[in-house]
């Protein structure tokens, strides 16, 4: 497959994920406008939960002399990543709910860190170990930006929230590809068969996820050592939160 080939994959996972999640490039566009405005250059970043590199695609668009690491632990979508972006990204498979994953970098490597729509996937022990794990690898003074599911707290709210966002899914949804449909495509590509099959198991044993609410992640990164943690942008159950370290 040639590098149009690549782009198209990556092209139906953006445009699939855009019907889960409204607003999605408003998102990536605020997370780079965060990195733009709080990093040194060239920024160090780290791309938590990259995917097929998203993120980081819009974040060296922005700033092309940006040194970018990314991790996930999914290998058909680090090898989609690798070819599309090939040598701009330094790519790391790892499990980030795995005790000592940061050991793989020094202290104060990076300038910011950013994640999208992946840490709702932890379990609050694990968010907590993970935000740790950030307050060693930022830089004094760097950022830490995610986008993802953090309800405001109260019950009544959230249940609004999820009931509108669901109406809109299934409106996005109607006739699209799902998902699903997109994962099947990867699978039936020849060059990333074996990696689907073995990111599909490690996808499956994952926990359930705990989409716990903002007041929650604010907290846990003051208690991991940030300075100060709050949103910045909101649509329904999402934001997208904001800690200086």
């Amino acid at each position: 497959m040639d590098g149009g080939g690549w782009a198209g994959l990556v092209g139906r996972w953006d445009a699939q994920q855009a019907r889960y999640l409204p607003r999605r490039e408003d998102r990536f566009q605020l997370i780079c406008d965060l990195v733009e405005h709080e990093s040194p250059r060239p920024p160090r970043i780290l791309d938590l939960c990259a995917g097929p590199g998203s993120l980081s695609a819009r974040l060296l668009e922005r700033l092309p002399e940006a040194s970018v690491v990314a991790i996930d632990f999914d290998p058909a979508h680090i090898e989609l990543g690798r070819r599309l972006l090939g040598e701009r990204v330094d790519w790391y498979e790892l499990d980030l709910r795995r005790p000592r994953w940061d050991e793989q970098f020094a202290a104060d490597s990076f300038d910011a860190v950013v994640s999208a729509t992946a840490i709702h996937w932890f379990t609050a022990e694990e968010i907590v170990s993970l935000y740790r794990s950030l307050a060693r690898l930022l830089a004094p003074h760097g950022l830490f930006a995610n986008a993802d599911h953090m309800p405001i707290g109260t019950s009544r709210l959230e249940a609004i929230s999820e009931d509108l966002l669901q109406r809109w899914q299934d409106e996005q949804l109607a006739g699209a590809e799902d998902y699903a449909r997109y994962r099947e495509a990867l699978r039936t590509e020849p060059a990333l068969s074996a990696q689907v099959e073995t990111g599909d198991k490690l996808l499956g044993e994952r926990h359930p996820g705990s989409t716990l609410p903002i007041g929650f992640h604010t907290a846990a990164l003051r208690v991991a050592g940030f300075a100060e943690a709050g949103e910045v942008w909101r649509h329904l159950s999402d934001a997208v939160l904001v800690a200086l370290r």
